[in-house]
């Protein structure tokens, strides 16, 4: 979107025919190129001021159109003829793959269990509901064995 904006407000038109397209500023001609499968390569012929290029190398832009594919992959697309010829030692570093491949740092491990009942107990107070209980209670309690993991619940009237 912002490659047509700046073309719109430059007053670079581009022309779309059978035999390809081109770019042009008035009637000077910036750029022309031909389908290859369904892309519209382009061919600059300019001077230099005339158009802001970004150099990137075609293959990065080719990894970053696709997915972010292994250099691999778009080296085999390559000598497969579905996307143009590309030299190998274009491909560049990538900060996106690099810092997706991270691995994120494990949990620390648990504390162990107890290994006899009782000895550790977790509880939780629960409440006030919405609705009270068909004892009339509004809370209720859990208790949890860390050891052998029984859980017991009590109904509550009050929190305290």
């Amino acid at each position: 979107m912002i490659l047509f904006r700046l073309l719109d407000e430059d007053d670079i038109r581009i022309d779309f025919s059978s035999r390809g397209r081109t770019l042009h500023k008035g009637n000077v001609l910036l750029a022309r190129g031909s389908k290859v499968h369904t892309l519209y390569p382009l061919y600059v012929t300019l001077k230099e001021g005339d158009l802001f290029l970004v150099d990137i190398p075609v293959s990065s832009l080719w990894h970053g159109q696709l997915g972010h594919l292994s250099k691999a992959v778009i080296m085999h697309l390559s000598k497969a003829g579905y996307i143009p010829k590309l030299s190998s030692s274009d491909h560049q570093f990538c900060k996106h793959c690099h810092y997706g491949k991270q691995v994120a740092t494990s949990h620390p491990t648990a504390s162990p269990r107890e290994s006899s009942p009782l000895d550790r107990v977790h509880y939780d107070v629960c409440g006030p509901m919405p609705h009270l209980s068909l004892g009339g209670t509004s809370y209720f309690v859990n208790f949890i064995d860390d050891s052998t993991r029984k859980v017991w619940a009590y109904p509550d009237r009050t929190k305290d």
